[in-house]
Order: structure tokens, then C-alpha cells, then sequence
């Protein structure tokens, strides 16, 4: 009993006589469907009513405080996320000017923030992207969607920089539509792109200039490189692994011995590394050839051995001359009369069965 008394007395004191009160009564007596007349409580059960309904007010009040405590710490995290981003964000109206930049954005193009809130973002594109500029806000002022585009930006008044953008059209909020744009410096990147290129530009000169031939191949055996000279040795661009147009031998104790597992595959197949491995090969037009693979594989990021690169050299002419040399050495071992070698000195260097029977 005790507490309904001090809770009307609470009721009593918020209760004075105000503009607030005239507005509530005004209202009540205007809306007798909204606020029905209480018909048939007594006194305590309707100040027992009002205090329920005052609770229930008091945490509704607490509920929407939170709330907007909440929203308010969201704001903040999300102004600290947008100033702080290591992408410069920009928010562009629907003629191109600057409305809102981050801190990121202002050091991106060289400006105190404040200078550049107005400012046509045209003027910082260099005259050669202008027209790509032009057609990408164009694109972005009709489309919902989000679009990117790669220029040069200028960074104050006497750099340039190469720039990523990535932008998307806001919600029209009635004065028209606004652009989003993020802007990353991919200096770094282009630089990288350029010194790659150079790279693989210097690595096929000098693959075309090697008087041997050199060939790539991937993790299928697929050819994805070949210099002149490897195609004069084989004719024609090696394909997969295996070359169809030639039947290839190996030499093993003497005897030749037909064969597809050459040095390409194995180091594609099993990581070998093979060394100045001789094979014959003939091709459908009767050409025969004898050459020396080197083959060495390729381990790709993960470890795993995806293509090679294999020298090969045509030895057909040393092989011939060879053969010719042990041809006339067995002729001359054979022969009934004598034959005799001298050096340049006149040096007796070899003399056949014949002479070196003569001689005893």
C-alpha cells in the first residue's frame, strides 16, 4: 500500500499543470475511441493501470536509448572504417564533383581534404584518360551496377600515379543520383606487370638467339615454347609428349630400341632430370636423325613438377663423321697392305697389322 502511494505521489508531481498536459488533454478529449473513458475501476486499480503503463514507458525509453547508443557507436565505427581505409573513397554528384573524401582519397591525389570538396575529379585525370573517364561515369550514371576502370591519376601538380577504380551508383536521394568511388594505387603492380614482360621478352631473345634448341612444355607435355633452331631439328613444332610423325630409338647395349619415354616426359611425369640423353628418330618422309636431350622439370608454387624445359642438340653429322672414322679404322685394321698415320711433324701416330707386321 505503501508503494502505490509513493507512486502516485510520483504520478501527482509528473501530472502538473504545462503545455505539455493542456497537449495531452487536448488530444483526449479529441480521440474518445483512441483513450476509451475507464468505466467501472476503482481508483487503486486505475493508478495500479497508470504505473504498469509508466513502467512500460520507462523501458521503452531505456529500449530506444540503447538503441540509438548502438546506432551511435556504428556511426562511429563506420566514419573510422571510411577515414582510415587504405583505399581513398570519393562520393561524386551526377556532374562529377566532389562531395565527400576520405583521408586516404586526399593523400591519393595530393590535396588537403578541403580543397578537394567541390572540386571537378576530371581535373585529375590526365589528358590521355579523359575520354575513358568520360564513357566510364557515363556507364556508371545508368547502370546499377559496379564497374572498374584503370588511369593515370595526377598527384598534386607534378606526379602521376596508375589508379584502380571501382565505383557504383548510390540511391537516388531526390537531388539526384551520386557516385561511390574507391581508388587504389597499383603503381606497384603495374611496375611488376612490366618488369615480368621485360623479363619474358629478354628470355625469348636469348632462347632464340641459343645455337641449340630449346623447348618448353607444360604439365601435359603440350609445347607452349620452341626456337628456331629446335623446330629445324625437328621439322615441325613437337607436340605432346610423344613425337607421332617420328619413330624414335634408344641405344642400350648396342642394339636400338623403340621408344616414347624420352627425357620430356619423364621430367614432367617423375621430376627427372636427364643429361645428354641420345636417341635416333626417323620421320614419316624417311628422314633420320640422331639428337641429344637434356631435360630439366619445372616445379611449380605448390611443389609440383608442371612442365620442362628440354636442350636438344642434332648430332647427325658428328654420329656420321664418327661412324666413317670407325669405318675406315676397321678398313685399314683389315687391309692386307700397309698403312701408316703421321702427325704434322711426321710423327708416326698408327700403323696398321700389315706394317706393324712389316716392321717386326
Amino acid at each position: 500500500m505503501a508503494v502505490r502511494k509513493r507512486a502516485a505521489t510520483g504520478l501527482a508531481k509528473a501530472c502538473v499543470n504545462g503545455p505539455t498536459r493542456d497537449n495531452a488533454e487536448g488530444q483526449l478529449a479529441s480521440s474518445p475511441e483512441r483513450f476509451p473513458r475507464p468505466e467501472g475501476q476503482t481508483p487503486e486499480e486505475l493508478v495500479h493501470e497508470l504505473q504498469v503503463h509508466q513502467i512500460e514507458l520507462e523501458m521503452q525509453a531505456e529500449e530506444l536509448r540503447r538503441a540509438h547508443l548502438e546506432l551511435a557507436e556504428s556511426r562511429d565505427q563506420y566514419l573510422d572504417l571510411y577515414e582510415f581505409a587504405p583505399v581513398g573513397y570519393l562520393t561524386l554528384d551526377n556532374r562529377a564533383l566532389i562531395t565527400r573524401a576520405n583521408l586516404s582519397a586526399a593523400l591519393l591525389l595530393g590535396l588537403d581534404r578541403s580543397n578537394l570538396i567541390n572540386a571537378r575529379f576530371r581535373s585529375w585525370i590526365v589528358p590521355e584518360d579523359l575520354e575513358i573517364w568520360d564513357r566510364y561515369f557515363l556507364t556508371l550514371l545508368h547502370s546499377g551496377k559496379k564497374h572498374a576502370v584503370s588511369l593515370m591519376l595526377k598527384r598534386g601538380e607534378k606526379t602521376v600515379f596508375s589508379a584502380r577504380l571501382e565505383s557504383i551508383r548510390l540511391t537516388d536521394s531526390g537531388s539526384g543520383h551520386s557516385i561511390r568511388v574507391g581508388i587504389s594505387d597499383i603503381s606497384d603492380i603495374r611496375q611488376a606487370e612490366r618488369a615480368r614482360r621485360d623479363s619474358e621478352h629478354l628470355l625469348k631473345t636469348v632462347i632464340e638467339l641459343l645455337p641449340v634448341g630449346v623447348i618448353i612444355l607444360d604439365e601435359n607435355g603440350k609445347t607452349v615454347a620452341i626456337n628456331p633452331e629446335a623446330e629445324q631439328i625437328w621439322g615441325r613444332s613437337p607436340g605432346a609428349g610423344q613425337f607421332p610423325a617420328y619413330r624414335c630409338w634408344r641405344l642400350e647395349d648396342g642394339a636400338r630400341i623403340e621408344t616414347h619415354d624420352w627425357a620430356g616426359a619423364r621430367a614432367i611425369e617423375n621430376g627427372e632430370t636427364t643429361l645428354e640423353e641420345q636417341i635416333e628418330i626417323e620421320s614419316s618422309g624417311g628422314i633420320h636423325k640422331v639428337v641429344l636431350n637434356s631435360a630439366l622439370p619445372i616445379r611449380g608454387s605448390d611443389g609440383m613438377y608442371n612442365g620442362a624445359v628440354v636442350v636438344t642438340q642434332d648430332i647427325t653429322e658428328g654420329k656420321v663423321a664418327e661412324e666413317r672414322i670407325q669405318w675406315l679404322a676397321s678398313f685399314a685394321e683389315m687391309n692386307p697392305d700397309p698403312v701408316i698415320e703421321l702427325d704434322i711433324k711426321g710423327t708416326l701416330t698408327y700403323a696398321n697389322p700389315a706394317t706393324r707386321t712389316i716392321l717386326a
